[in-house]
């Protein structure tokens, strides 16, 4: 298309046949506006509105509950309740159908809102701000290419490098073993797991954001930064360190229905749900803890305690992402974004505050995910913020507060809506308006009827 990137400029100068009769005219190196933030945009993976500490979850989640306390905690932000489509969404500003991830990329099909393909005349946040002097990095899962476009000879259009990313180090597809995961490096695969026993990725995910951020402050300390860092984590399998699973040994022995009462009775008292809310009657697909057999329940408990262990190693690791900016100096600088992709897995429902539905359903319980949104000494902290809102509202957000105006064939395109309203007053006017969410599997060869 003609405005990603901007065209060349004319040249302003003079050329005439002798060199002293000649002038050059000044480079136009592109520059962020002065004040345009660092972005470190956080998304995990299947993990549900009732999990955290914040919005009385049972996982001690102590980084990400900080970025809550010290910033603005969105308490109806929704997702398309699957992965793939929430993300382009998300880094689009378009709904998922606009861009043709109306599916995850495993399940595309030839119709133009599911063929996985994102169109070229989108961009993504990483392509607007990098045309307006920033630096880009991905870090994790990408999960955008299409599955016939996930090799190492490309094509890379559409992989994090051919839509805005200066750098990317993670994963393409939509999950792996966080013990031996097949990891790109810009585009070459690469097997970090090998001669490391300890290895865990997203130990490493970290590790190399933050070599990432520590080397553009000290190249281009004058640019601001974009870093999206996307762990696959807590999306199956879940792969913890043993020692972070038996931290909640014992803890949901209890059982499914007494945690979803103990979680409904800590967002009654911490506000998180009106007084009035009912608790969503357990799904009819999942027996009654009483009714489930005796021998099975240490299996139950025990997939419990491991999700609670992935989701707070997680949360240790974004910790260290976080603390990364204060080592930098650059914490003051910097706007913090924090949300995940869609609900909890069907094996997680419980942990989906009890409402309706999970991961891949058109109900709140796949839908409504936390999102958390911090700029020490800009931005109020300790606000909750009752507006609905979308991923598709995260990019048009982004580039009105770094200043980087949105090419005008692009800018007709975007579909959300810019939260800088809400960002300074909670209770701003914010009109009613349809968001879209269509999810569906077909049952094997239902496609061709």
């Amino acid at each position: 298309m003609t405005n990603v990137p901007f065209g060349t400029p004319s040249f302003s100068g003079r050329a005439e046949r002798l060199i002293k009769d000649s002038h050059p005219r000044k480079l136009d190196e592109k520059r962020a506006p002065s004040g345009a933030p660092n972005v470190l945009v956080i998304m995990l993976d299947d993990v549900g509105f009732g999990s955290f500490g914040t919005f009385g979850g049972p996982v001690p989640t102590p980084g990400l509950d900080r970025v809550a306390k010290d910033g603005l905690r969105y308490n109806q932000f929704h997702t398309t309740a699957l992965c793939s489509p929430t993300r382009a969404s998300l880094l689009t500003g378009r709904n998922h159908h606009s861009v043709h991830m109306g599916g995850i990329t495993e399940i595309a099909n030839s119709f133009p809102g599911y063929d996985s393909a994102i169109p070229p005349e989108s961009a993504t946040i990483a392509q607007v701000l990098r045309m307006h002097g920033y630096s880009t990095g991905c870090f994790g899962k990408w999960h955008l290419a299409p599955s016939w476009e996930q090799g190492p000879t490309g094509p890379f259009d559409r992989w994090p490098i051919g839509l805005g990313f200066d750098r990317f180090y993670g994963i393409l597809g939509a999950e792996a073993s966080q013990w031996e995961p097949a990891v790109y490096d810009q585009t070459t695969p690469i097997s970090p797991h090998v001669g490391n026993p300890n290895y865990h990725l997203t130990e490493d995910l970290a590790d190399k954001a933050i070599e990432w951020m520590q080397q553009q402050r000290a190249t281009a300390p004058n640019r601001p930064f974009l870093c999206y860092f996307s762990t696959p984590a807590v999306h199956a399998p879940h792969h913890v360190p043993r020692e972070w699973i038996d931290k909640f040994a014992g803890h949901f022995d209890r059982g499914w229905d007494a945690l979803r009462e103990e979680i409904y009775e800590r967002q009654l008292k911490l506000g998180v749900i009106p007084p009035d809310t009912a608790l969503t009657a357990r799904p009819e697909q999942i027996p009654a803890w009483s009714d489930y057999p005796e021998r099975y329940r240490p299996i139950a408990t025990r997939l419990m305690e491991t999700f609670a262990g992935f989701l707070a190693h997680t949360d240790h690791h974004i910790s260290r992402v976080i603390a990364a900016l204060d080592d930098l100096g650059i914490a003051d600088d910097t706007l913090v974004v924090f949300t995940t992709d869609n609900g909890t897995a069907a094996g997680g429902t419980v942990f989906n505050d009890g409402m309706r539905g999970q991961k891949g359903s058109p109900y709140r319980g796949g839908t409504r995910v936390p999102s958390f949104w911090r700029w020490k000494g800009t931005l109020p902290a300790g606000v909750d913020v009752p507006a609905v809102t979308s991923a598709i509202d995260v990019l048009p957000t982004l580039c009105e507060i770094a200043g980087a105006t949105i090419p005008p064939a692009v800018a007709e395109k975007v579909e959300g809506r810019s939260l800088v309203p809400l960002l300074t007053d909670a209770s701003a006017a914010w009109p009613d308006r349809p968001l879209v969410t269509h999810v569906g599997r077909w049952d094997r060869g239902r496609a061709a009827e």
